[in-house]
């Protein structure tokens, strides 16, 4: 899509187009049908539109997520969103879903929980051995070592792909409602 097909052939056409490619961003939470995540779906929100951070949906609106100090933390929806000290613009929270409809899982939901307990588990940040993507590979593949390099969003989405057959992401129902 160039900039003259944007503002001089159909528009609607271009916007149509960016609702149905499985991506996340800002038009997906008007264009999408919205979802509640399940126990253990993998949720995820941008950070300041660089990066990603993702934790484990854990039922009861908790997520459980490897924060920017390196604690694994229980927290709810807005505390996940609240991150770089608050500076976060992110209103938005995915959910790891195979077309319309989330994934997830008991099993996930139980790794995650029990990391808590797991002092080994519990602090530490590393950007490349110990940050929230690898946390929540963990707890989908219940693998420390996934066989691939794992510290970046992309290899998350390849393992929810392979042990869930994950092919999109949708938006939180609700997650821009003010708690």
């Amino acid at each position: 899509m160039n900039l003259f097909s944007l503002f001089f052939c159909n528009p609607v056409d271009w916007v149509c187009d960016m609702c149905t490619k499985p991506q996340r961003g800002p038009i997906q939470m008007f264009c999408k049908d919205h979802v509640k995540p399940i126990r253990g779906s993998i949720v995820c929100c941008d950070l300041a539109g660089t990066f990603e951070h993702s934790g484990v949906y854990v039922g009861n609106g908790l997520i459980v997520h490897r924060d920017g100090d390196g604690y694994l933390a229980k927290v709810d929806i807005h505390e996940f969103l609240r991150r770089l000290g608050g500076y976060n613009p992110s209103v938005t929270v995915f959910v790891s879903c195979r077309d319309d409809d989330p994934v997830g899982g008991m099993a996930i939901a139980n790794r995650a929980l029990a990391a808590l307990a797991n002092p080994s588990m519990v602090h530490g940040y590393n950007l490349l051995t110990k940050n929230c993507h690898q946390f929540s590979q963990y707890c989908v593949s219940g693998s420390v070592d996934n066989g691939i390099a794992d510290f970046t969003f992309s290899n998350l989405e390849d393992v929810l792909k392979r042990e869930l057959g994950m092919n999109s992401w949708r938006v939180w129902d609700g997650c821009w409602e003010t708690a």
